[in-house]
């Protein structure tokens, strides 16, 4: 049909359902009316032919097939470990971790929710010697880590003044998990509810799976503290000791200290809980040659003699004091069994389970 009117050779108008403008192609199309009060051209929408809907019905079904994208949760916060090999979870899933990524998510772990500055971070990646391009190097592996944790988990790790900060929520670290444990032991201990602190001090230990940021950077390691996280473990122990003593479980309390003993041999606390328990299983000469043998340590190695209150355990075995001895109660149930540690580590105590039964000096 010709675009001028065959009666009046003028322009013919485009007729409402009629398009006055072509679509482009993969657009759907819109017709253009035109009313006859005021010749204003009104928009309106066209039904769209089903040619036209089955590119978005595939992509609708391709996003329905492959689920949610990498890095959504279902909501459960990510867990994360450092009482052994660093290890981060999403749900039952483990998050792969470079060397580096996992050393600079245990210096981030270690003070969760906490800021720690870029100069300790740099310090516990390259220790003395970090390359000239430290500072971009660490934004870098920032970066990285985020990424590893995938897009709905990638703000955890965050900017503040002149560090960075991960946020843990509660519960989903075991050395946090093992602070409160710790905590809850020891209050326990204070008001003489033994079950309880027996109960709280085993779960402890329990979380306990090797030796703490095992695969870390050594330098990562250092800058960290790990030997005051073992030092913690140890006066957990100790701790778990006495509340068992007063329990009256004297031979669970000599499996548990034994291997501690060999392995920290001037360790006085230890010694005197192992002595008290092998008098109270009946093994009233073992007790007294574990004392003989840990004095002759500090006489020999120190200079000195043992402890007023480790002298004083030995005189009450002597004396066969039955004051020593606790008939045992029921039996408690006990969560979790104690793993001990792995090595000899020492440092002055600032963490919750500190027993003030040893003297730093000679661990």
């Amino acid at each position: 049909m010709s675009s001028e009117d065959s009666d009046t050779g003028r322009p013919r108008r485009p007729g409402p359902r009629e398009s006055a403008e072509p679509g482009a192609a993969g657009r759907v199309p819109v017709r253009t009316a035109v009313s006859t009060a005021g010749r204003v051209p009104v928009r309106t929408a066209v039904r769209p032919h089903p040619d036209h809907l089955r590119t978005d019905k595939t992509a609708t079904n391709i996003l329905l097939t492959i689920g949610p994208p990498p890095g959504s949760t279902s909501g459960e916060p990510m867990r994360f470990g450092v009482l052994g090999p660093v290890t981060a979870s999403r749900g039952d899933q483990p998050v792969p971790l470079t060397p580096m990524g996992r050393s600079l998510l245990a210096v981030l772990l270690v003070d969760a929710n906490r800021s720690v500055s870029e100069a300790r971070l740099s310090e516990a990646l390259w220790g003395g010697n970090p390359p000239p391009t430290s500072k971009a190097a660490l934004q870098n592996a920032v970066l990285r880590l985020r990424r590893t944790f995938g897009a709905a988990e990638s703000s955890r790790v965050r900017r503040v003044y002149d560090g960075y900060l991960i946020d843990v929520a509660a519960g989903r670290l075991d050395l946090q998990q093992f602070d409160d444990l710790c905590r809850s032991g020891a209050r326990a201990s204070e008001a003489g509810r033994w079950p309880e602190a027996a109960d709280a001090l085993s779960r402890a230990l329990a979380l306990w799976r090797g030796d703490p940021l095992a695969d870390a950077f050594p330098a990562t390691r250092e800058a960290v503290g790990v030997d005051r996280i073992f030092e913690v473990r140890l006066q957990a122990g100790e701790q778990l000791a006495r509340a068992r003593l007063a329990l009256g479980q004297y031979d669970t309390v000599v499996v548990e200290l034994l291997p501690l003993a060999r392995q920290h041999p001037w360790r006085e606390a230890i010694h005197g809980h192992l002595m008290h328990a092998l008098h109270g299983a009946g093994r009233q000469v073992d007790a007294l040659n574990v004392y003989q043998e840990l004095r002759a340590g500090l006489v020999e190695e120190l200079g000195v003699e043992p402890s007023a209150a480790v002298a004083d355990i030995h005189q009450r075995i002597l004396a066969a004091d039955p004051g020593l001895l606790v008939r045992a109660p029921a039996p408690v149930h006990i969560t979790a069994t104690v793993r001990p540690p792995t090595a000899d580590h020492r440092l002055p105590r600032d963490r919750p389970c500190s027993s003030g039964a040893t003297r730093s000096s000679r661990n």
